[in-house]
C-alpha cells in the first residue's frame, strides 16, 4: 500500500514569498502556516466548520523572519495586536490581515491544538493536490468553457466529482487520520490524482 504524507513545513520555496499563519483566536495561537494564498483561504473555509481562522500575512509583522515560526512550532506564537483584529470578526473569513508582530508563548502540550494542526495541513495538502492536478490536465480555451455551459462537455476530466468528495470530507469528518485514507481511497480511481498526491 502507498503511504501518502501530508506533513509539511509551510514554507515557501523563495526566501521572500509571502507567508500566511492561520491564527485561531479560539485557542489564542495559530494552527498552521501556509506560503500558497489560495490553500490558505482554503484551510480557513473547509476548517470553519471545526474551529474559526484568521488568514494573517506574517511578513507584515515586524519582528518577522523566515524559520521564526512553521508547522512544528507555528502553536508557540500568538499575535501581538489581537484586539485590533478581535474587532474585525464578522467579517473576516478568507480575508487576509497585517499585524504589527509575533509573540511568543509557552503553550503546554494541548491535544485540541495539535488535532486543529494536523487538519490544518490535511486541508493545505489536499487543496494544493487539486490545484497542481487541474494545472497538469486543465487546457480549456475559451470556447471548451462556453460550450461546456449547455453542451456538457467533460472538459474537467473527472476531477470535479472528486474535488467534491475530497472537500467535503475535509470539511464535515472528525478524524483527519481516517480522513485522509478516506481521501485517497476516493482519489485512487484517479490516476493524475493520485500521481501528483504520491509526488507533492
Amino acid at each position: 500500500m502507498t503511504t501518502i504524507s501530508f506533513d509539511g513545513y509551510g514554507l515557501p520555496p523563495e526566501e521572500n514569498d509571502t507567508v500566511y499563519g492561520l491564527y485561531s483566536p479560539a485557542t489564542d495561537c495559530f494552527v498552521g502556516v501556509e506560503y500558497n494564498l489560495r490553500v490558505a483561504t482554503h484551510i480557513t473555509y473547509l476548517m470553519s466548520s471545526k474551529i474559526f481562522l484568521f488568514l494573517v500575512n506574517l511578513n507584515s509583522a515586524k519582528n518577522y523572519k523566515l524559520n521564526l515560526i512553521d508547522n512544528t512550532v507555528c502553536e508557540n506564537w500568538t499575535i501581538s495586536d489581537i484586539d485590533k483584529i478581535a474587532d474585525l470578526m464578522p467579517d473576516c473569513l478568507g480575508n487576509e490581515y497585517q499585524i504589527d508582530a509575533l509573540e511568543n508563548i509557552v503553550k503546554e502540550k494541548n491535544l485540541h491544538i495539535a488535532k486543529l494542526k494536523e487538519w490544518a495541513k490535511l486541508c493545505a495538502f489536499w487543496s494544493r493536490v487539486i490545484f497542481t492536478a487541474k494545472e497538469l490536465i486543465y487546457s480549456n480555451s475559451k470556447i471548451d468553457d462556453f460550450l461546456n455551459n449547455f453542451l456538457d462537455l467533460d472538459v474537467n476530466y473527472g476531477i470535479s466529482d472528486i474535488e467534491k468528495k475530497v472537500y467535503t470530507l475535509l470539511y464535515f469528518s472528525k478524524d483527519p487520520n481516517t480522513t485522509h485514507q478516506n481521501i485517497l481511497s476516493i482519489v485512487k480511481q484517479h490516476p493524475v490524482l493520485f500521481q501528483v498526491a504520491k509526488d507533492i
